[in-house]
This record gives structure tokens, sequence and C-alpha cells, in this order.
């Protein structure tokens, strides 16, 4: 029999989602959604941004499950909560990294101006360029929009970008946290870039 918290059957749930069975999936959500946005709040984390990662948290988990191994202990709910935790973390970490912004490929003017604390282009190495660049191409079309409104452009006051792209607010944050995030990720793992970069466009 596995493990059973009031009338789940945990480990019942997880061999459904390593079998794809698509209400265990929604089960999963359910479950453990309103659990995550909890933790992410006592993080003193912003509701709308707990509530967008905690969505992406349950996504990222169930890509996961694949991975778990009951003879590791705790059982899944605990395994689930443990594998929660590490992404929060590794989140927490990933803010405290200075992220880059980048331009597409756009006349160079438009890049800051040494004075401005962000990098140049011809700070950069052509090895740099060509890794920045490649990684903006990599981006969503949805994550270069929302770079390029409010980096390319420089549209400081959220509710203009809000308005812009028919979203709330906290949305529009969210979004350009988590299109930051995902063009660092990419820089970082790109053996070309042996340094932190921040470029601002201005």
């Amino acid at each position: 029999m596995g493990q059973r918290l009031g009338c789940v059957d945990y480990e019942d749930l997880a061999a459904r989602i390593k079998a794809e069975e698509q209400r265990a999936f929604a089960d999963f959500a359910r479950l453990f959604a309103p659990s995550f946005r909890r933790h992410l709040l006592g993080c003193s984390m912003p509701p709308f941004e707990a509530s967008d990662l905690a969505a992406t948290f349950v996504t990222d988990i169930l890509l996961r499950v694949s991975q778990y191994n009951r003879m590791e202990g705790g059982g899944f709910q605990a395994w689930v909560y443990q594998s929660m935790r590490n992404m929060a973390t590794d989140w927490g970490r990933k803010q405290q990294r200075t992220l880059p912004t980048v331009a597409s490929d756009r006349d160079s003017s438009e890049w800051a101006d040494p004075g401005s604390g962000g990098a140049t282009e011809s700070s950069l190495d052509p090895e740099e360029i060509a890794a920045v660049r490649e990684a903006w191409e990599q981006l969503t079309d949805t994550d270069r929009e929302i770079l390029e409104i409010r980096d390319l452009r420089y549209k400081p006051k959220w509710s203009e970008i809000a308005g812009e792209l028919g979203i709330g607010e906290g949305a529009a944050r969210v979004r350009h946290t988590r299109a930051m995030q995902r063009l660092a990720e990419i820089l970082q793992a790109d053996p070309r870039i042996q340094r932190e970069i921040s470029i601002e466009v201005r």
C-alpha cells in the first residue's frame, strides 16, 4: 500500500504521473500548487510572483517525477517538497546575480555608453558578442518582446509596459523577470562567456 495522507495515496499518484495519466497531472497541481504558493509567500515574495513561480515549480517537478525513487526514503510527498525547496533556493540565488539584458541585432548606438554602468558592445570580445546575439535568438518571441519594450525602448513604468502588452502590471514584472532568467541561463551555459556580464540598454 502506498503512503497515505488524508485521502491521497502519494505513491499511487507518482505511479500515475510516470504512466502519463492526464488526470494525475491535474491532481498533482491541485494538491501542491497552493502549498508551494504559501511557502513562497512565507519567503516575502509578492503574491503575483508567488503564484507564477508556484505554477512553474509544479510544471518543472512534474517533468522530473521519472527521477523519483521511493528507495531514496521519505516518500513521494517529501521528495516533492524537497524538490520545491531546492528550486526555490536556486531561484533565489539567481536573483542575487546580475542578470544581463541585451539588444537584438540592431545598431550599436542602442547599446549603453560606458558611463551608464552597463557594458558596451565594444567592451565584449567577438566571441562574447556572438554568444549574446545567439542567446537573444534562442529566446521565445514573448521573451524578446518584453525585453525589447523594457530594455531596448527603456520604458521604466510597468503601467506603460502592461498597457502595451494588455496584461496586468504584476504579470508584466513576472514576464520580464523570467525572460531575464532564461537569457542569463543561456549565457551562463555558453563556454564563450567566461565572466559575468551586464548589458544595460538605454
